[in-house]
């Protein structure tokens, strides 16, 4: 910190000819960028080298984005970590080459998510890809991060405001949110809140209903520049979802009845049913046409009058609505398709017979709605 570099330089007297005064001791700032993992172990290196130099007192605010704030959130943890760097250094080694998270671990974490009245897609980014690389739940939230002895670098999270930076110019003051232990909120324009209200609903700078703080994890998976990208998102998490009912037993049989077009009874209806309601939101967010996905999923359900007469509902209202509208009959669709019409027991007894034979927990999809 600049007050413990003012300090020292206190020792240097007149017979040494120095003279300082306080204000000009500059404030020193040390910015993590972005790159996931790689981006956190470089921080991590970092800051150990920095605190090898005994330079890590000099520096009075730590900045990241992105995999800079995984390593960040996780540091500050701790109210004395820079006194003891290369600690948390080896500990941060350890449990990245230890520590394992099974598909249950993240189920589990996806489904405490929904109770929250904020869950989005970004409980869903946090859950699925931060949180296998970081293999750290994090149930504190940012506001608990104290330092009251003030030994540390003040730390900034910094995450985009995806909605600005793909509305507005990219030179916009509001693209950047910072989020500290104290406020959070735009620096470009001065409007911040209490960080730990961050979450609860506000009108013209009053609270309107006051919600919890989020926590660590789904900070850092907020601050994932990756976010800033709505498509990739959506495109990434899909083909994650995608290899996960690849690993079912049968299913390169059932791909190779779809390459020769054989009929789908031989196939097993609930596996080609959970690809095809993939593939349409796939095909909807490449801007593709989807009314042929919807006709194999009537093909699928033949005999299901109730299926056939919502399918065919979809099909005939596609083209009036607009965007918004067929995002949400995609959604409902898809619920709907999930609740009703997948034989849910045969399809996890499928994915519970596979996890056993990985020796892993059962997967439990009937928790995981599409």
């Amino acid at each position: 910190m600049c007050k413990v570099l003012w300090d020292r330089l206190q020792g240097c007297g007149e017979n040494d000819k120095c003279y300082f005064h306080e204000a000009d001791v500059p404030q020193i700032a040390v910015l993590g960028s972005g790159g996931g993992l790689r981006a956190m172990v470089a921080l991590m290196g970092t800051l150990s080298e920095l605190g090898a130099q005994k330079l890590l007192d000099s520096i009075q605010y730590l900045c990241g984005v992105s995999g800079s704030t995984w390593c960040m959130s996780s540091l500050y943890n701790d109210e004395k970590w820079s006194l003891q760097v290369e600690q948390k250094e080896a500990e941060m080694v350890e449990k990245l080459t230890s520590k394992e998270i099974t598909f249950q671990d993240i189920i589990d974490r996806i489904n405490e998510a929904t109770r929250d009245s904020n869950f989005s897609l970004t409980d869903i980014w946090a859950a699925l890809y931060v949180y296998p690389v970081v293999r750290d739940k994090e149930t504190k939230s940012v506001s608990d991060q104290t330092d009251k002895e003030m030994l540390n670098p003040y730390p900034i999270y910094a995450a985009i405001d995806r909605w600005r930076l793909e509305n507005k110019d990219k030179h916009d003051k509001g693209i950047w949110f910072e989020i500290t232990r104290h406020e959070s909120g735009y620096p470009g324009c001065g409007a911040f809140i209490e960080t730990s209200k961050f979450g609860s609903i506000f009108k013209e700078g009053e609270i309107l209903e006051e919600r919890d703080e989020m926590d660590l994890l789904y900070l850092k998976g907020l601050c994932g520049s990756a976010l800033g990208s709505w498509k990739e998102s959506k495109k990434f998490i899909t083909s994650l979802i995608k290899g996960w009912i690849k690993s079912i037993p049968g299913f390169n049989r059932m791909l190779r009845g779809r390459a020769t077009n054989e009929s789908v009874s031989t196939v097993d209806p609930n596996m080609e049913c959970m690809l095809l309601l993939l593939d349409l939101h796939e095909a909807f967010n490449d801007g593709m046409d989807c009314k042929p996905i919807v006709n194999a999923l009537m093909a699928l359900q033949e005999g299901n009058e109730e299926a056939q007469k919502q399918l065919q509902q979809v099909l005939e209202n596609w083209d009036q609505q607009s965007e918004a509208e067929q995002v949400k009959t995609l959604s409902d669709l898809c619920q709907e398709m999930c609740l009703n019409y997948i034989d849910q027991p045969s399809l996890e007894e499928a994915l519970t017979l596979n996890s056993i034979s990985n020796g892993k927990y059962p997967h439990r999809l009937t928790q995981f709605r599409c």
